[in-house]
């Protein structure tokens, strides 16, 4: 199982209580401030003005003497002779990027390993001497068709295929693509840079003469978002959709895609020479030179020309960017962990969600056996609630059920999240009695999306315990036929997605519900006491 994909984008920032910078990736839910040590949930970014795509730039290291260095060398090698070179202009070239967690499972069958596959010395000998003493009885009692029947039904190099198993893959990845496909660029895609590098937002900045949000140069591009998505999904489709034959089954969804603008910056440097004037193109990060161009091959107004030092650059408004975790009921601090998209007061026990740029209630229940009449007062080092989401189809059918906790291993909680859609027990809704214990991972937009492919994984995993012959009455279950109802109806409006609260024991190295005897290990849990890494490890 694939944890993570290629990372994700980090992305530089200032802290609207003390000005200090601030860092954090893209799938951060929330962030404190290294130095004030306030809270702020991330508010996602919604563009500026009619365009719904925000923008944001690698800053460029201005070092003009090595661009210069590095220009000559590249012309020394080529062979060009330079009377003069000009100052550099720098330029942000845009790409369009889509990000997107990637959710896929799948059958993956076996094959059956040749006859004489990895045989031992005593699987052969012991082989070797039955056919040899069924071959002589034969031959003493006259049975010849006895002894070549015998003969060839055993065969000591035979091995049954091994059943097929259920692979499951959880991760985030992105696409990136020139909006500039004309343009004598060398890259067409920014590929891994995104993640070796921090971005900061392009609209939230002004130039050093104070005018908010005056950028010279022409904000126009080749292609516009309308007209890349299509080809950026088709490529991350591709990338994560097997070619193997072994793979049957296979289901793949990609909720919470995020369109940014992504401008790189490029240094040109013009030079006159004995065979003609040209520019030469430079990495405006690395400061390596990429390529040699003719003569005005890229125009000034053709791509983003951004100010010229980005030392200059501040933020306009970075309160825009974040919301204080501060109770509206109580006004207590609510406690966070990066992964972050619900907050619970430990004071009111309220729950919160960032919606429309401020907090909102969140209703959220926790779920006990119905015949458990002492669960309410259950609270104790030994006992953790984790989190779900429930989604309704409709009356008649049963609840699906979406992880919602941070994990390390995504593929427990999905299992665990298919028993309880299998089981679909009747439940006692309580109001939580303490607060979290573990981070709610997901935002309930994501996991309406994911209904179709968590019924899916019902359905699959049920299909596969009827093979195995583990669970015979799996395909029958009203559960497995509700989760198939649910996974053909994509057309229909997304259920509502319910925030619950699953009550388990410690038992050894496994958290347990102890009714129904479902179980995840602890590891795959994050505690919330646990350190949060620093942005970019």
């Amino acid at each position: 199982m694939n944890q993570g994909g290629n990372g994700s984008l980090r992305i530089r920032r200032r802290c609207p209580s003390c000005g200090a910078p601030i860092e954090h990736s893209e799938t951060d839910g929330a962030v404190a401030c290294p130095f004030c040590a306030v809270h702020l949930a991330v508010v996602r970014d919604a563009g500026v003005g009619g365009d719904s795509v925000p923008r944001f730039a690698i800053p460029a290291r201005i070092d003009e003497e090595g661009w210069a260095l590095e220009a000559k060398r590249l012309l020394r090698s080529e062979g060009r002779r330079v009377r003069q070179l000009y100052s550099p202009r720098l330029l942000y070239a845009p790409f369009l990027r889509l990000s997107c967690s990637v959710y896929a499972h799948w059958q993956e069958a076996h094959q059956a390993p040749p006859p004489d596959a990895r045989l031992d010395r005593r699987t052969r000998r012991s082989g070797i001497a039955l056919d040899l003493t069924v071959r002589a009885l034969s031959a003493v009692g006259g049975g010849g068709d006895l002894a070549l029947e015998s003969f060839g039904s055993f065969d000591p190099g035979a091995r049954p295929a091994r059943p097929p198993e259920f692979q499951f893959r959880v991760g985030r990845w992105e696409q990136t693509l020139t909006a500039s496909p004309t343009l004598p660029l060398p890259d067409r895609t920014l590929g891994v840079r995104t993640q070796a590098l921090a971005v900061v937002p392009l609209d939230e900045l002004i130039d050093p003469d104070g005018d908010v949000g005056a950028l010279p140069g022409r904000l126009r591009h080749q292609r516009s978002p309308q007209e890349m998505a299509p080809d950026l999904e088709r490529q991350l489709r591709q990338a994560h959709t097997p070619e193997d034959d072994r793979r049957s089954e296979y289901v793949w969804e990609a909720p919470g895609r995020i369109l940014q603008w992504i401008y790189y910056p490029y240094a040109l440097l013009r030079f006159d020479g004995q065979g003609g004037a040209g520019e030469v193109l430079l990495d405006g990060v690395s400061g390596k030179a990429r390529s040699l161009l003719p003569d005005d091959a890229i125009p000034d107004g053709a791509l983003e020309v951004a100010p010229g030092s980005p030392e200059g650059w501040r933020f306009s408004d970075p309160g825009a960017a974040f919301v204080r975790l501060i109770c509206p009921t109580c006004s207590m601090p609510l406690p966070m962990r990066v992964a972050s998209r619900i907050y619970a007061c430990s004071n009111c026990r309220s729950h919160w969600r960032v919606a429309g740029g401020r907090l909102e209630r969140v209703a959220a229940l926790w779920l006990c056996p119905g015949d458990d009449r002492e669960s309410g007062s259950d609270v104790g080092p030994d006992v953790t609630a984790i989190p779900f989401y429930r989604l309704r189809g409709g009356a008649a059918r049963a609840p699906i059920y979406v992880p919602a906790a941070e994990s390390r291993h995504p593929r427990a909680l999905w299992n665990l999240a298919t028993g309880l859609t299998r089981v679909n027990a009747d439940w006692r809704e309580l109001e939580p009695r303490f607060g979290l214990d573990t981070a709610v991972a997901v935002d309930r937009e994501e996991a309406a999306a994911l209904g179709p492919f968590a019924a899916s994984c019902v359905v699959e995993t049920n299909m596969q315990e009827v093979r195995q012959q583990r669970l015979a009455r799996a395909r029958g279950t009203a559960a497995a036929a509700a989760a198939a109802d649910l996974a053909t109806t994509r057309g229909e409006r997304q259920p509502e997605a319910e925030l619950v609260w699953l009550r388990l024991r410690r038992r050894g190295a496994d958290w347990v519900e102890p009714w129904l005897g479902l179980a995840v290990p602890a590891r795959a849990l994050v505690p919330w006491n646990e350190p949060t890494p620093p942005p970019g490890t």
